[in-house]
C-alpha cells in the first residue's frame, strides 16, 4: 500500500507508485527501499537502500548504476536520509530538519539549509515528497508539490527557489489511483 511505502512517486499521467508496486528486471532485492526519487525529465528512479543508490531506467526497467550514497551524491556529509525529491535538475535530500541540495549538472552538493527555510512550515523527518500531477495549477506548467509526514500533507507551489505552502490536510492514501 502507498501508506506503508518508504517511497512514493507520481508519474506525469497522474498515477501514484510506491516502492512496493514495481519490479526491477535484473535486481529482486530492491523491494524494501529506504527512500528514492523520480527523475521525470529523464524517466528514471534513483533508490536508496542500505547506504547504496540504485539508478533504474524506467524504459528498460533495469538497474543501470549502483554505487555508495557518498559517491552518488558528491559532498554529502550524512547518511541518515528521510526522503529524496527531484525537481528542476536538483535533488533535495531531507535529513530530519536539514536539507541538502544536490545539483545534477554540477555533480555536487550546492547548499545546506534548514528544510523549513526552503519548504515553508515543513516539519522535520518527512516521509515523502513528490510532484503531484493529480493536482494541477491553472495556467502553470508545474503542478503542486506534496510533502507528507505520517498522514498529513503539505502542499507547495514553487516560487523562485522557495516552496511556498498553499495548503495542508490529511492525505487520503486509499483514494489515490
Amino acid at each position: 500500500s502507498l501508506k506503508d511505502s518508504s517511497f512514493i512517486y507520481c508519474k506525469v499521467d497522474g498515477k501514484l507508485f510506491s516502492s512496493q508496486n514495481f519490479h526491477i528486471e535484473n535486481n529482486n532485492e530492491l523491494n524494501d527501499v529506504d527512500a528514492g526519487y523520480y527523475n521525470y525529465k529523464d524517466n528514471y528512479l534513483s533508490l536508496l537502500k542500505n547506504k547504496k543508490m540504485y539508478k533504474i531506467n524506467l524504459f528498460t526497467n533495469k538497474v543501470v548504476k549502483e554505487e555508495s550514497i557518498f559517491s552518488y551524491f558528491t559532498g554529502l556529509q550524512h547518511d541518515k536520509i528521510d526522503c529524496l525529491f527531484y525537481f528542476l535538475e536538483h535533488v533535495y535530500i531531507f535529513m530530519n530538519h536539514k536539507l541538502a541540495i544536490y545539483s545534477l549538472r554540477k555533480h555536487k552538493i550546492i547548499d545546506y539549509q534548514d528544510a523549513d527555510v526552503v519548504f515553508e512550515d515543513l516539519p522535520p523527518s518527512i516521509n515523502h515528497c513528490f510532484i503531484n500531477y493529480n493536482d494541477l495549477i491553472p495556467n502553470d506548467a508545474v503542478p503542486y508539490i506534496y510533502a507528507i509526514k505520517n498522514t498529513t500533507y503539505y502542499k507547495y507551489r514553487y516560487d523562485n527557489g522557495i516552496f511556498r505552502i498553499k495548503d495542508t490536510g490529511i492525505f487520503d492514501f486509499k483514494s489515490q489511483k
